[in-house]
């Protein structure tokens, strides 16, 4: 046997810094061999030897090693006619000089140098770089350097200095709005090359955003348009941009414009022709005639366009393309029960049938489209072919074809009854997402056709078993509030699912759509739903954690309280049974008009204008240029003073997390039997109505309180926070009585920290919690210390705030107790439940 004496950590370690050395010194040791090539670089002949030195020299930089001290080396070996060693000189050079004064001056004067080059492709490259450098001082050599190239006569070097003067602009925008270069942008515009033009058009975009972008002349519009066959697919969408900002003077003018851009539609680029799709669009809208005419002639570009892309796997482009023409079948295509409109793609309906080998995104865009298109000749088409999209192996195909049938329903009324009959044969597949998406779509056509209730009976009410879809069991429970009183099981299939809702994921939505269904099915079948509708409203009142959702159930209590008759006229409406003429979605709105303007943009890919997707300065400026055109600047004005923040209100708060503030519940409440819990209903039909004998209950005034913004994990020093504890003298405090206790410190901590007030210092002693919270306005800066204890045997929070602002402390006292609303207890007797039946004739 042999044993090793084991190495100390000393000793490991002294040889690791010896490896240490050897690398550092290796590098050291080829870093000074590439000086040495360096230096004889102006002597070697090779092209391919120059190049990989400079390789080299890149990869140690790209690699984290500092090659600084080759600096004045690069600099003379950048005096090479080889535009590749130039390329990454220059790479070289201003990754050194923005942090090294000396580096800097000796890299400006390179690339001035190569500025003045007979070779007008080093002379660009100079130029570019030169004008991309972001560092103080480097501004006044960036003016020289493109004064001269924007005179240059090589449009190469010209259209360069031009987006050069671009950068210039980002990086000091008063020096380039002050100096000659708009002036000689504008000069530009004439220049004989293309591209530069076009560089001419983008830079004064930029330049001039503030004030609407490049000022549009007739006289400009109509240069450009006569030399728009000089410019590529790139060029023409640009110029054809421009366009949407000209108001042509007479119809005569307007035709010509709309002559000239026809021969774009031959094309095969998307951008140019969904550019002068646009323009049409907006020339014609106040001709109805010619309207007609231009949307008929852009079908076939359309369809091409669509086509060319599934051919050439290009499913991108098809994408963009169907987006567009989804748009324009919803605003020209005839509303549900009109006439009125444009009967587009009517006869091409077969193009949008959907192909095995597309993606879920083209054909779900595809039956979009069908939904739009079909009318009383196709349609039986149509419905054939979506039925065989119903039952494809594709469950989410299926539910977006079931759901477009249901459109076509309301689209076409003399074919309603055909559909209805179409959508109960599915019931009979028995499988959970088709019964779903059927009484989806069996209650949407319903809204429309309340006459076909008698067929969906049957089917109402053996589904309901196979319905886990929470959208579903909303359709279905809507069917049952609105046509209970012929069906017959409708109040305990109502019962199932109050029963049966509290522990599902979803059942939120659940619960407002029975508390909506329930006191209408009440009114007309009372003896059934008389339990029913009691222990709901106690289940909702004593257990719902929403404060919404407490809210309504306290207003349908209050409601029938005060007068049955007028609960009765509000719950059911005057007119019973009345169809719905026009869904909201069919409605022309403010937001589908911002869409329409903003035709080819991603507006139309995501369904909503820029305002929502784009920070809000980005949209000013992007609105910009429309407000300076628009003749109805003085009303978007307006609309833009109304978004500024206000008051919050009870429209203000979104009904799927209720109000901030905890509504407390009533000392009453209606209930069939006693205990929280929902209880069946089993008593026979009764000729009573519930009343529910409470006290008035005021709900709290939310007009009256704020809501404020908190910071983000807030800084305060501790002697700062204990200095302001003891200045400020008011007080204000908030007891809580739970109804359950929180585990851990940590759980106290979580519950705070998501309305972004943090913890300074907590602990736990003979039962008692006890932490120290601080938060801090982001708004006006107000300061607020609280003092918080969870006493675990009695089941009660005490606070105690103090705020450098006593307006904002109304608004986070609320704030701090909805932190703690999921543990609140409610606060009124259960064992004074009184349910008082009145006689309802």
């Amino acid at each position: 046997f042999f044993f090793f004496k084991q190495k100390t950590a000393y000793e490991i370690s002294l040889g690791l810094v010896g490896s240490e050395m050897c690398i550092r010194d290796r590098k050291k040791g080829e870093i000074n061999e590439l000086k040495g090539l360096l230096q004889k670089f102006p002597f070697e002949k090779d092209i391919q030897k120059q190049r990989e030195t400079i390789k080299k020299v890149i990869a140690y930089m790209t690699l984290g090693i500092d090659v600084s001290r080759l600096f004045a080396d690069m600099v003379k070996a950048s005096k090479t006619p080889d535009l590749i060693i130039k390329k990454m000189i220059y790479l070289y050079l201003v990754n050194y000089s923005e942090n090294n004064q000396e580096c800097a001056i000796l890299a400006i004067n390179t690339f001035l140098t190569d500025c003045k080059s007979t070779d007008y492709k080093i002379k660009a490259l100079a130029l570019r770089t030169l004008s991309s450098l972001r560092f103080n001082g480097v501004v006044p050599y960036i003016q020289q350097a493109l004064s001269e190239g924007l005179k240059d006569p090589d449009p190469y070097v010209k259209k360069t200095a031009i987006l050069g003067c671009v950068k210039l602009f980002k990086q000091s925008p008063s020096i380039v709005k002050d100096g000659d270069y708009v002036e000689n942008l504008y000069k530009s515009l004439k220049d004989t090359d293309a591209q530069v033009v076009i560089n001419s058009i983008i830079a004064l975009n930029e330049i001039l955003e503030d004030e609407g972008g490049i000022a549009i002349t007739r006289k400009l519009i109509i240069f450009l348009l006569n030399r728009l066959k000089e410019f590529n697919e790139w060029g023409q969408s640009i110029i054809i941009g421009l366009l949407p900002k000209y108001e042509p003077r007479t119809e005569a003018e307007m035709i010509d414009i709309l002559n000239i851009l026809e021969d774009r539609l031959s094309g095969a680029s998307v951008s140019v022709l969904l550019s002068v799709t646009k323009v049409f669009m907006k020339y014609t809208k106040d001709n109805s005639v010619i309207n007609k005419q231009i949307m008929e002639r852009l079908q076939a570009p359309l369809i091409t366009l669509m086509n060319a892309g599934e051919t050439g796997g290009n499913f991108e482009i098809t994408y963009v393309v169907l987006q567009h023409i989804r748009l324009i079948v919803s605003r020209y295509s005839p509303r549900p029960g009109s006439t009125a409109g444009l009967s587009l793609f009517q006869n091409d309906y077969k193009h949008f049938f959907c192909k095995i080998e597309e993606p879920t995104y083209i054909r779900d865009i595809k039956i979009e489209v069908l939904g739009f298109i079909a009318n009383e000749a196709n349609m039986q088409d149509i419905i054939t072919e979506l039925s065989e999209y119903v039952i494809d192996v594709n469950a989410d195909l299926a539910k977006k074809a079931l759901s477009c049938i249901s459109n076509i329903a309301i689209r076409v009324p003399p074919m309603a009854k055909t559909i209805m009959q179409t959508l109960l044969k599915f019931f009979k597949f028995s499988t959970e997402y088709l019964s779903s998406q059927c009484i989806i779509a069996c209650a949407v056509v319903l809204k429309k056709y309340p006459q076909f209730i008698d067929e969906i009976i049957p089917y109402a009410q053996d589904i309901h078993s196979l319905i886990v879809n929470t959208e579903a069991k909303v359709a279905l429970i809507w069917v049952l509030g609105e046509f209970g009183e012929h069906i017959p099981l409708a109040p305990y299939i109502l019962e199932y699912y109050a029963v049966n809702s509290p522990n599902e994921p979803g059942s939120l939505d659940v619960f407002y759509s029975l508390l909506t269904a329930v006191p209408k099915l009440f009114f007309k079948r009372p003896g059934e739903c008389q339990n029913i509708l009691g222990s709901l409203l106690k289940h909702l009142i004593m257990n719902s954690d929403n404060c919404d959702l407490k809210s309504r159930a306290i207003m349908y209590y209050n409601l029938l309280k005060t007068d049955v008759e007028l609960a009765k006229e509000i719950i059911l409406g005057k007119e019973k049974g009345a169809p719905v003429e026009l869904f909201y979605e069919d409605e022309e709105n403010e937001n589908k008009e911002k869409v329409a303007k903003e035709f080819n943009t991603f507006s139309v890919i995501y369904e909503d204008p820029q305002e929502k997707f784009l920070k809000k300065d980005l949209v000013q400026k992007i609105f910009q240029e429309e407000l300076a055109s628009d003749t109805r600047a003085a009303k978007l004005q307006e609309e833009k003073d109304k978004e500024k923040p206000k008051a919050a209100t009870l429209v203000d708060v979104p009904s799927s997390t209720g109000p901030s503030v905890p509504v407390p519940p009533p000392t009453d409440i209606p209930t069939g039997n006693a205990g929280a819990s929902l209880q069946k209903a089993s008593s026979p039909v009764s000729k009573d109505l519930l009343e529910l004998e409470i006290g008035e209950y005021q709900s709290p005034d939310l007009y009256a309180i704020k809501i404020i913004q908190l910071m983000d994990n807030p800084e305060v020093d501790p002697g700062n926070y204990q200095e302001m504890w003891g200045s400020i003298t008011k007080a204000e405090t908030v007891n809580l009585n739970l109804k359950k206790i929180p585990s851990t410190l940590q759980d106290v901590e979580a519950l705070v920290l998501a309305k972004k007030i943090i913890s300074l210092a907590l602990g736990e002693e003979s039962g008692v919690m006890k932490f120290y919270l601080y938060a801090k306005s982001s708004q006006t800066k107000a300061e607020f210390l609280i003092e918080l204890q969870i006493l675990k045997a009695a089941k009660q929070l005490q606070a105690v705030i103090k705020a450098t602002n006593d307006g904002e402390m109304p608004a986070f006292k609320a704030m701090l107790t909805d932190a703690f609303s999921t543990l609140v207890q409610p606060t009124f007797d259960t064992n004074n439940l009184t349910l008082i039946l009145h006689k309802y004739n």
